[in-house]
């Protein structure tokens, strides 16, 4: 990392001063808020959902790795049959971004 154009990048800068604004205003917060009559309507959470929707999510991102996986093969078979310079290409690029 070039610490001398984070320095000058105002992006960084910005991410900085947000930091610290949190860590000000953090302990002036209250920690707990009572709402009166709604706060039962809007504090109604069962955690089997929660834990129902978590498994869930899990699997539909299980699928969707296989899936874009796969699509990401065929899409390269597909570029090799094209142009066949792109085999000689991709040894030098890397499979996955993330």
């Amino acid at each position: 990392m070039d610490l001398r154009k984070a320095s000058r990048d105002p992006w960084v800068w910005g991410q900085v001063a947000l930091v610290a604004l949190f860590a000000v205003l953090a302990p002036l917060l209250p920690r707990y808020v009572n709402l009166g009559n709604a706060d039962y309507a809007l504090n109604r959470v069962d955690p089997t959902w929660i834990r129902a929707l978590g498994g869930l999510m899990a699997a539909v991102g299980l699928v969707a790795l296989q899936y874009f996986d796969a699509k990401a093969r065929a899409e390269e078979r597909w570029l090799i049959e094209r142009y066949p310079e792109y085999q000689r290409y991709a040894r030098y690029v890397r499979r996955r971004v993330l």
